[in-house]
């Protein structure tokens, strides 16, 4: 019995390894595709402008809503969560027209700030 509970613990911390190194690779993918479409792609700058079209809009909320459920390499959770959070209602706020909507999309999508407290080397 006792050589049965000491395998199953095993197996238990195996699986929790595996999965925790496959949602940080993910979040790695995550943050890389984000990084790639909607800042150096230009898609953020396109939405903030007022320039996008209805589904550009609508990719930069749903790419924003990804990063915010990702892991950040380095960096507190809290101000990763304000700053996804930021760019998410910032987001959400193109899609559904709001006045000003671009202007909190520059605002949040401030490279440099996120970039200092949570890019890994």
């Amino acid at each position: 019995m006792k050589k049965w509970s000491i395998t199953a613990g095993a197996l238990v911390l195996t699986l929790a390894s595996v999965t925790g190194i496959s949602m940080a690779e993910n979040s790695e993918e995550t943050i890389k595709k984000v990084m790639k479409v909607a800042m150096k792609g230009g898609l953020c700058k396109s939405v903030a402008s007022g320039k996008a079209t209805k589904e550009q809009k609508k990719e930069l909320l749903e790419l924003f809503q990804n990063l915010a459920k990702a892991e950040p390499s380095k960096g507190d959770a809290e101000s990763w969560k304000a700053k996804t959070e930021a760019l998410v209602a910032a987001a959400q706020g193109a899609v559904d027209g709001k006045d000003g909507a671009g202007a909190q999309l520059k605002t949040a999508s401030n490279c440099k700030a996120c970039h200092d407290a949570h890019k890994g080397n």
